[in-house]
């Protein structure tokens, strides 16, 4: 949920019917991002009518991080058993190249943005 203020953008990589990444950004009223999230890999949703037996979900990658006091999560699901979620810290997080450098992203979604009205 957004604060007063906040604005989210998205970013979805892909066509709706074969979607391979989500990016949302949360800044805050002045533009400072707050918030990140990246998820990666099989998007479909648990009750998505072509999951079965024979087409199972497959690798997601879900990153969620809270850029205001520098923690998150990451957590890998659909490589075989379920995968506890890991948490990471620190500034360096945004550099992560495990991470997909969030940073990277969240220039671009700020540089891109900036360009467009409203």
């Amino acid at each position: 949920m957004l604060q007063p203020g906040q604005r989210a953008f998205w970013y979805a990589f892909g066509p709706r019917e074969s979607r391979r990444r989500n990016v949302m950004l949360i800044v805050d009223s002045v533009g400072h991002p707050v918030r990140y999230s990246d998820l990666r890999g099989d998007l479909r949703g648990p009750n998505d009518s072509s999951i079965s037996a024979a087409n199972p979900p497959g690798p997601r990658t879900s990153i969620a991080l809270n850029l205001l006091d520098q923690s998150g999560m990451l957590r890998n699901a659909g490589v075989g058993p379920e995968t506890p979620a890991l948490q990471v810290r620190g500034p360096s997080m945004l550099d992560a190249a495990n991470l997909g450098t969030p940073a990277r992203m969240i220039e671009r979604i700020l540089k891109e943005c900036a360009r467009r009205p409203g």
